[in-house]
């Protein structure tokens, strides 16, 4: 049986990294939530050499270039979403996914937000001031949930 291994939060915003054996990735996916975490991350362990070799060809060049990138953007949504509707508060969310991000320009990204939106500011507003992340039509979708 294949191994996934995963990053997920406990009900107390805690993180957690281990690996989980099962047939697919929902179904650890589902194992994951059985044991009850939030997953925020699950892969593959084991994959063929090739995949591996894309994986590590693409996380060289993406520290390479350092940048926020539209799949950053994606998992930071993904992310921030599944753990904003475990219930956990805004504030304490973006904490956790400043902990867990693996780019320092996500991690700087992410810590430029929580500190406006602990400032008193929308996330509609911490989302605008970092334009070069976050497209007009993105800002104003997220504008559009705060109203």
């Amino acid at each position: 049986m294949p191994l996934y291994s995963y990053k997920a939060a406990d009900l107390r915003g805690q993180i957690v990294q281990d690996v989980v054996e099962a047939d697919t990735e929902a179904m650890a996916v589902s194992s994951i939530q059985e044991m009850g975490y939030i997953p925020m991350q699950v892969a593959a362990s084991a994959g063929s050499g090739r995949n591996l070799l894309r994986a590590d060809v693409g996380r060289v060049f993406g520290e390479f270039f350092n940048r926020v990138s539209g799949k950053d953007v994606m998992l930071f949504t993904q992310d921030l979403a599944t753990l904003l509707e475990a219930g956990l508060p805004i504030d304490r969310a973006l904490e956790i996914l400043s902990e867990v991000a693996e780019n320092e320009k996500v991690k700087e990204l992410v810590q430029s937000i929580l500190s406006i939106v602990e400032g008193g500011g929308y996330l509609s507003e911490a989302m605008a001031k970092q334009a070069n992340a976050f497209s007009p039509f993105y800002i104003n979708m997220v504008k559009a949930g705060e109203a």
